[in-house]
């Protein structure tokens, strides 16, 4: 599928970053690669998850290596690390901020990291606005984690309602939602009204979300040789929603060499039309 976009599009991404490994994980090339394709598809705005201490603590880090194209939406973390794992970059030379803030999930939340990043954006070429709600649902397949990301749905239709009564604008949706389109927290979220781009946008990838792990070079230090996704789209577990009045041209799940040897979920990004 082209990487290439209408002029009259905003192009959103989801990518979830892979920053919540394990403490002897190396970030190796990851962020690196993970550079590349967002500085190959020049996205509008990016949602990431998984954004973690060791993500931002890296020598030279994610932010830097794409901060000649972008900014980071600064939001402020209220979580015990003061981290922001879901933080929004948006690309300067097309969008201007004009309003953000940051909500952190109640009940349960892995390390802090489940939270939401929201940005009301204006475009610098036409003016017109939209918002961009960034989120990680909790992650464990028990009771108790399944009741979590409907808690988490309940949170996140509530702040869309909320930012609907100050800016009656188009709402797009990024994230790792932990769980699969016919899942209940999923669900809930078509019955409000909400579009799952995957399946409403004119051309869409076959390719499901998540795969299995890079391999590690410990010798060159290189993560490599990432697995390809499979064709079962209805497994995936990350989404991109919209809301409103806005169409989806495309959805693409990128399937590049970098995107899979950067983690073990492929970035997606949609490309909208007003």
């Amino acid at each position: 599928m082209s990487d290439c976009k209408n002029c009259d599009a905003v192009r959103v991404m989801s990518f979830n970053i892979w920053g919540n490994c394990p403490k002897d994980t190396t970030i190796a090339n990851r962020d690196d690669c993970e550079a590349a394709i967002l500085l190959r598809y020049l996205p509008d705005s990016v949602g990431f998850q998984e954004c973690s201490p060791k993500m931002r603590g890296q020598a030279v880090n994610i932010f830097e290596l794409i901060s000649s194209e972008y900014d980071e939406v600064p939001a402020v973390a209220t979580n015990e690390k003061q981290n922001n794992y879901t933080p929004i970059v948006y690309r300067r030379k097309t969008l201007k901020l004009v309003d953000y803030g940051w909500h952190y999930y109640v009940g349960l939340n892995d390390g802090g990291s489940k939270s939401i990043t929201w940005a009301l954006f204006e475009r610098l070429d036409n003016g017109r606005q939209f918002i961009h709600i960034n989120t990680h649902y909790f992650w464990k397949s028990t009771d108790p984690g399944r009741a979590a990301r409907v808690t988490n749905t309940g949170e996140m239709l509530a702040l869309m309602y909320e930012l609907l009564e100050k800016y009656p604008v188009p709402i797009f949706f990024t994230g790792d939602f932990n769980c699969r389109s016919d899942e209940p927290p999923i669900e809930v979220l078509r019955r409000f009204g909400l579009s799952e781009v995957r399946y409403t946008a004119k051309e869409s990838s076959p390719w499901r979300s998540h795969h299995a792990y890079p391999a590690y070079d410990a010798e060159h230090d290189l993560f490599h040789t990432g697995v390809h996704p499979t064709d079962e789209r209805e497994r995936s577990i990350d989404h991109i929603f919209s809301y409103g009045e806005a169409v989806a041209e495309n959805f693409v799940t990128v399937v590049d060499s970098e995107a899979l040897d950067a983690s073990d979920h492929c970035p997606l990004y949609a490309d909208f039309v007003f």
